[in-house]
Parts: structure tokens; C-alpha cells; sequence
């Protein structure tokens, strides 16, 4: 079935061309700006209305506006899939990289930066340094500290945020106990539970 924008059947070529131009001129779409458009001179008017009565031009045109915005609205969707695609694939990789941080930190702490004294049989005294290239304690602890943060955002990246706006990452004690009340957990008051006597 062909679409009420397209050519019909038996409607000539001048008026489907007067048409397309008044349909394209959008929401302030007139027979005298098509004319314009035309560059044709005011007897031209005459033509244009019985064309636009005859062919349903203003039905026609809806028609074709109404297309547009399932055409607009249908790529706004796509794009926001995809966009929603390629964060989960970056939530996945950061949350990768975070574990092999993580596993580093693991391993340096395993070797200690310790000076370890031996004594040999003779008597004389052996010192072995045993020390990882490059790395001491600042530099863990400054990693250890990445890990934590990368895991934190990643994990409030993941969350959902609620109607309110709610955002775990950044909730203070009250907003997080306001949260809980509205999701419909009991929540103790302000100063911890009542205290038995």
C-alpha cells in the first residue's frame, strides 16, 4: 500500500510537485508560501486550492508529519539502546579492570618490603633486602584506594536511582533512611532504637 505522501493515482506531475513543496514547508505550512516556493505569480492561487482540495493535501501532510516524528522517535530509541549498550559493555570492562587492580594490590601486599637479617654458620652476619621494583607502600595504598573508588562508582553507576532522585553514592545518613521509609522498610529512629530497661 502506498503512503498518502507519495504520488496518487492520476494526480499530475505539476500537482504533485506543488504538493511536496507545500507538505515540506512543515508546521507553517501555507498555499501562499507555496506559491512563493513555486515562484509562480497569484493566478497560480487558484490552482494550488483546487489541488490541495482535491488531493487532501492537509491530510496528507499530517500524514507525512506524523511519519517524520515515528521516524525521529524511532532513532531517538535505537540511539538510546545503543548508548545503553555501550555503557553496560564500559560498567563490564571497568568493573574487570577494577578486579585486576585489586588482584595487583593483593599480590604486592603479599611481598613485603622487609629487610630480613641472616646469620651465616661462620658468624658473619648476611642481610637480604627483598623489595618489589618500583613499588613501596605509598604506591599500594594510593592503588588500594583507586580500587575502592573505581568499585563505587561503578556499583552507583549500576543502581537505579529512584523517583526522588535518590543516589546511594552520594547519600547522606537522612537521605538514605528517608529512601528506606519510602521503599517501605521499618527504619529505626534518628537516635537507634528504644532502649530496654
Amino acid at each position: 500500500m502506498e503512503s498518502s505522501w507519495e504520488r496518487q493515482p492520476g494526480e499530475t506531475p505539476p500537482a504533485f510537485k506543488a504538493f511536496v513543496e507545500f507538505r515540506d514547508l512543515g508546521r507553517g505550512r501555507t498555499l501562499e508560501a507555496t506559491r512563493h516556493k513555486l515562484a509562480k505569480g497569484s493566478g497560480y492561487n487558484r490552482h494550488l486550492q483546487d489541488w490541495s482540495q482535491r488531493w487532501r493535501w492537509a491530510e496528507r501532510s499530517n500524514d507525512w508529519d506524523q511519519h517524520l516524528r515515528k521516524q525521529r522517535d524511532g532513532s531517538a530509541v535505537g540511539e538510546e539502546e545503543m548508548w545503553g549498550r555501550l555503557r553496560r559493555r564500559s560498567i563490564r570492562k571497568s568493573w574487570r579492570l577494577a578486579g585486576s587492580l585489586r588482584d595487583r594490590v593483593k599480590e604486592l601486599l603479599a611481598f613485603p618490603l622487609t629487610q630480613k637479617e641472616e646469620v651465616s654458620k661462620d658468624g658473619k652476619t648476611v642481610t637480604t633486602i627483598i623489595k618489589p621494583a618500583r613499588w613501596n607502600y605509598s604506591n599500594i595504598t594510593a592503588m588500594a584506594k583507586l580500587v575502592v573508588e573505581l568499585e563505587s562508582a561503578i556499583i552507583a553507576e549500576t543502581l537505579p536511582r529512584d523517583d526522588n532522585g535518590f543516589n546511594p553514592a552520594t547519600a547522606t545518613l537522612k537521605e538514605f533512611r528517608e529512601y528506606m521509609a519510602r521503599k517501605g522498610f521499618r527504619v529505626p529512629p534518628p537516635d537507634g532504637p528504644p532502649r530496654r530497661k
